[in-house]
């Protein structure tokens, strides 16, 4: 099962709040929220391309590599979807124990440009008191926008989510490694012609 259904995602980026903030947590935000509205365009386009992209720029990965370097993460689950180098989008997913963690990141031309977080808890792990999202689940959750490699913008939401905006080198690492993961993805295969 996905860990958050594609949808989900359109509508929690052109949403004025994450999912997560409709639990009684308050939403938290960090920068100029006038970047929101310059960005989430970007990323409307690129989900546009992604879709109209040929199967070949999707690429999957299951790999006991800890590639968002969470302490007690077993394995992740990698969906790429590059239609050009460098440029789409990349979602992870890793269990940890009690807990599952899941992002989006979008590139363009090898630039972050956002990245979407979520971190799901049994209700036995999750820090109390207990945030739940629209599923009901114990949750916290991040929009992180990036302009020239700086978070411009972000908004977390649910118990136990770190501040936003004082993660930024970790995720242009996560980025990175998730980037040179997928050297090839953009080129065309003879099943696309």
């Amino acid at each position: 099962m996905r860990w958050v259904a594609p949808a989900l995602i359109i509508a929690m980026i052109g949403a004025p709040v994450s999912a997560a903030a409709q639990s009684t947590e308050p939403v938290i935000t960090y920068g100029d929220a006038g970047w929101r509205a310059q960005i989430d365009p970007m990323t409307r386009t690129l989900r546009d391309q992604i879709a109209e992209a040929p199967r070949s720029t999707r690429q999957f990965l299951f790999t006991e590599a800890n590639i968002l370097d969470m302490e007690g993460a077993l394995w992740a689950e990698i969906d790429a979807q590059l239609p050009m180098a460098g440029t789409g989008r990349i979602v992870v997913e890793a269990p940890l124990p009690g807990s599952k963690i899941g992002a989006e990141y979008y590139f363009d031309g090898g630039e972050l440009l956002f990245v979407y977080e979520a971190h799901y808890f049994t209700d036995q792990a999750a820090p109390t008191p207990i945030s739940r999202n629209f599923k009901g689940f114990a949750a916290w959750e991040r929009l992180t926008y990036f302009h020239d490699g700086k978070i411009v913008f972000a908004v977390s939401g649910g118990n136990g989510a770190d501040a936003p905006g004082h993660h930024q080198e970790r995720l242009k690492r996560q980025g990175a490694a998730l980037l040179g993961l997928f050297p090839t993805t953009g080129e065309m295969s003879s099943e696309d012609e």
